[in-house]
């Protein structure tokens, strides 16, 4: 179950405790994304992944290199009562830490991506269509009362 909580009133605290304790009874996992700064909100969920801001401020920890993630969230499972934390640190990449304190950083590396869209339009049947009737020579019409003349 993944329970994905943007602060927009509609996963409640109610809500939230009913999806984690109906997904327990039934032997599945839960995987939240909070916004609560109350991490207690989703007790008993499998893993809480906030992102970096979202951890420091919950917290209140500076955190900036994994050992600091680790020891924060070492008190951040315990109180949550969740099996693990991944925190999400865009560019550095995101740590992961288990309830028995082992700690895991995942480095982000750089990639260079091709835009999409213009791979999608280079590629489409309309514009490659489009393509070839600019290459192609244009053939000059005749009006009709060009062609309806007689020739000599």
């Amino acid at each position: 179950m993944l329970l994905s909580d943007y602060a927009k009133g509609v996963l409640t605290q109610r809500v939230i405790r009913e999806t984690i304790d109906t997904a327990r009874k039934m032997g599945k996992r839960t995987i939240v994304d909070p916004k609560n700064l109350n991490f207690a909100v989703y007790h008993g969920a499998s893993i809480l992944t906030p992102n970096r801001k979202e951890f420091t401020e919950a917290t209140r920890s500076r955190a900036r290199t994994p050992e600091e993630i680790g020891t924060a969230a070492r008190d951040a499972i315990a109180a949550a009562g969740c099996e693990a934390m991944l925190v999400t640190q865009s560019e550095n990449g995101m740590t992961l830490v288990a309830k028995n304190g082992d700690v895991l950083h995942v480095p982000a590396y750089p990639v260079r991506a091709t835009p999409w869209r213009r791979h999608w339009r280079w590629r489409s049947p309309a514009v490659r269509r489009k393509r070839m009737r600019c290459a192609r020579p244009r053939r000059r019409r005749l009006s009709r009362s060009a062609s309806a003349a007689p020739r000599a």
